[in-house]
């Protein structure tokens, strides 16, 4: 079985945004993890513990994978 590496990238740009949108959405209504969640924001502008900072840490989380997938590609 070969991996199809485009499908394999955007499976893991998925997950990853997943992740980014999910913690940050867990801060915004549980409130947990705001001291990472500020860190974050200090690498990735715009993340924060609201549904707003969720959605940008989503968008963040699949163009940081895509880039790194892409570069270790070539």
């Amino acid at each position: 079985m070969k991996l199809d590496a485009a499908k394999f990238g955007l499976a893991a740009g998925a997950v990853y945004a997943a992740a980014f949108f999910l913690y940050a959405l867990a801060g915004a209504l549980f409130g947990v993890g705001g001291e990472t969640l500020r860190m974050m924001g200090d690498f990735y502008p715009g993340v924060s513990p609201t549904f707003a900072g969720a959605l940008v840490g989503a968008v963040w989380g699949f163009a940081l994978l895509g880039w790194i997938y892409n570069r270790l590609l070539r």
